[in-house]
C-alpha cells in the first residue's frame, strides 16, 4: 500500500496545479471526516485523478469456480486471472471530470483497488484518506508549483524525469 500511495501523489499534484478551481474547492472543504468515502469534492477528484493516472494499471485474482467466457472459451477454477485497465476506462478520463463520480457511476466503473467487488484492495480506505487529507492539508496551508508535469511513460504506469519536481511554500496568514 506505501508504494501505490506513494505513486498516487505526484499525479494528484499535477492534477491540483492543472484543475486550481478544483484546489479551491477542496480547500474550502473541512480537515474532518464523517466517513472515508463521504461524498466531498475531495473524494470525486482523488477518484478522478486515481483514474487518470492509476498507481497499479491492473490486479490479479483466481477464479474460484470456471468463468465462461462464451465464444472465447472458459477459464478453468484455480487459474490466475489479470484484469487490465484497458482503453474505455482510459478514454473516460481523457476529460478530467471529477463531477462523474456519483455513487452508480463508482460502483459500476471505478476499477482502482479492485473496483466495488468483495475481494477489492485490502488497503483502500487507508489509501483514500490518506489521499483525501494530503489534498486538503497541501490546498489550505501550501501554495505549490509543479514545475514540469510532463510524464514519462513507463513500462507500468508513468514516472517523471528525476521525480516530480514542485516548489512549495506555507501560505501567508492574513
Amino acid at each position: 500500500g506505501r508504494l501505490t500511495t506513494t505513486d498516487a501523489l505526484p499525479p494528484l499534484l499535477v492534477n491540483l496545479s492543472k484543475h486550481p478551481d478544483w484546489a479551491k474547492k477542496i480547500a474550502e472543504e473541512p480537515l474532518e471526516f464523517s466517513t472515508v468515502e463521504a461524498e466531498s469534492n475531495t473524494l470525486k477528484f482523488v477518484r478522478e485523478s486515481l483514474c487518470s493516472l492509476p498507481p497499479v494499471g491492473a490486479f490479479r485474482r483466481v477464479s474460484r469456480t470456471p468463468v465462461d467466457l462464451g465464444e472465447h472459451g472458459v477459464i478453468p477454477a484455480g487459474c490466475s486471472v489479470a484484469v487490465l485497465f484497458g482503453p474505455d476506462l482510459i478514454e473516460m478520463v481523457k476529460d478530467f471530470n471529477p463531477e462523474r463520480w456519483s455513487r452508480d457511476a463508482v460502483r459500476e466503473d471505478f476499477m482502482t483497488f479492485g473496483g466495488s467487488q468483495p475481494h477489492s484492495c485490502i488497503g483502500k480506505d487507508v489509501a483514500l484518506m490518506t489521499l483525501q487529507m494530503f489534498c486538503r492539508v497541501i490546498t489550505k496551508e501550501f501554495d505549490f508549483e509543479v514545475i514540469d508535469p510532463t510524464p514519462i511513460p513507463g513500462i507500468i504506469g508513468v514516472s517523471w524525469k528525476d521525480g516530480l519536481k514542485v516548489k512549495v511554500s506555507r501560505k501567508a496568514t492574513a
